[in-house]
């Protein structure tokens, strides 16, 4: 198993309260937050239509897309009202000053036969329900 990249989001200094930033991860986007003093790092793109969620609006903990207005609760990655939709997280810290986040390797990607039975799962009578 290849072990976790270590990418830095800049100075604490330099992301205030209520700010946001994007890092990339190789292909991988992430999102880092600070939320009230807390730093918090998701998925940097929407589970929509990918929209930028560090340019999205922030309040009480939650983000909303600025393309679609999904909004996601930050300190889980759950959608709000549809909280088996979540946004990865990622461990992050301060080191010297500095935001480092830690991101996994990228899982392998699934076949199209198990995306398409997961996607079909969630869905009776024309209602999205939860898996």
């Amino acid at each position: 198993m290849t072990e976790p990249v270590t990418v830095s989001a800049g100075s604490l200094e330099a992301l205030p309260p209520g700010a946001a930033t994007v890092v990339q991860a190789g292909d991988r986007a992430v999102a880092v937050f600070n939320v009230d003093g807390d730093l918090v790092a998701v998925d940097g793109r929407c589970l929509h239509r990918g929209g930028p969620l560090a340019e999205g609006f922030v309040r009480d903990g939650v983000v909303t897309c600025p393309w679609h207005w999904w909004r996601y609760d930050l300190r889980t990655g759950e959608r709000l009202g549809a909280p088996w939709l979540r946004l990865r997280r990622y461990p992050v810290r301060v080191e010297a000053g500095q935001i480092v986040v830690e991101v996994p390797p990228a899982e392998p990607p699934a076949s199209i036969r198990e995306v398409l039975l997961r996607h079909a799962a969630r869905w009776r009578g024309g209602k999205e329900t939860a898996p």
